[in-house]
């Protein structure tokens, strides 16, 4: 490719991303096959990430391009003020700040942390083993929480859309230290078990059954199985009715509902 020359890429981004904001995209070169571009070149990506660079001098550059107001002149300016801890500057002691490229360059830290911790979260769960999607996906559903909730329980992962018990099971899980007798494993088995059973249309199961599913799954699961539900009960994802029935919270609260509104 030549530099600096202009590419079309098409895809989908499971984040919002701003003006200026630089992308890792990953996928495949193709030609264009519709109207208006056809037999052009254009990148066909399946997943994107936030770029941000460490380096302080390129990324002073990175923030007066998102800062209105602020060229390379300025750039220049509050370099040789601050050098490299120019970040730590949330007020330009230099001349020629007005008051709204104050206020804009506030706004740029503030953008600059947000996409901080968003490339952190991200390099870490690709890390750990998982997609690019995967990891966008969990930062669409929990931003800044992100590692804070999959380190706690990587598990977490399958309430992601699109993922289940089986993407998470495999080697994921070993990358987070969860061996095969972990609680927080037989939990995850005995959750995708119940979902399992609602999906057929059953909103409630004998105890013995799902445990002897999970025992299937994780041979040894037999004596944690009762811990397992006790924790997800608590929790408030599994509920136990006449002491041998489980359902999911979210099935009984439904059924609660249609029987509260067709009860004679």
């Amino acid at each position: 490719m030549v530099s600096g020359q202009k590419y079309t890429a098409k895809g989908c981004i499971e984040f919002e991303p701003k003006h200026g904001d630089n992308l890792i995209l990953e996928g495949d070169w193709k030609v264009s096959v519709f109207p208006g571009s056809l037999g052009k070149r254009e990148f066909d990506f399946r997943s994107a990430m936030l770029a941000i660079t460490t380096d302080p001098r390129a990324l002073l550059h990175y923030a007066c391009t998102l800062t209105k107001g602020l060229g390379p002149v300025k750039e220049t300016e509050i370099w040789e003020a601050y050098g490299p801890k120019w970040s730590e500057q949330e007020t330009l002691l230099i001349p020629g700040i007005s008051e709204s490229i104050a206020w804009s360059w506030k706004d740029t830290l503030r953008r600059l942390a947000d996409q901080n911790s968003q490339t952190q979260a991200m390099a870490f769960l690709l890390s750990k083993g998982c997609s690019m999607t995967m990891a966008n996906a969990a930062w669409a559903k929990w931003e800044s929480e992100t590692l804070r909730i999959v380190e706690t329980d990587c598990y977490a992962l399958t309430e992601l859309p699109h993922y289940g018990f089986s993407h998470v099971d495999d080697s994921i899980r070993v990358a987070f230290g969860i061996g095969d007798d972990d609680l927080r494993r037989v939990k995850a088995a005995a959750l995708y078990v119940m979902d399992q059973v609602s999906s057929n249309g059953d909103t409630v199961a004998i105890w013995s059954d799902i445990a002897a599913e999970v025992v299937e799954l994780i041979p040894r699961a037999a004596a944690s199985f009762d811990a397992a539900v006790k924790e997800l009960v608590e929790a408030g994802k599994m509920v136990v009715m006449h002491e041998n029935l489980l359902s999911l919270a979210l099935d009984w609260k439904n059924d609660n509902v249609i029987w509260e509104r067709y009860a004679v």
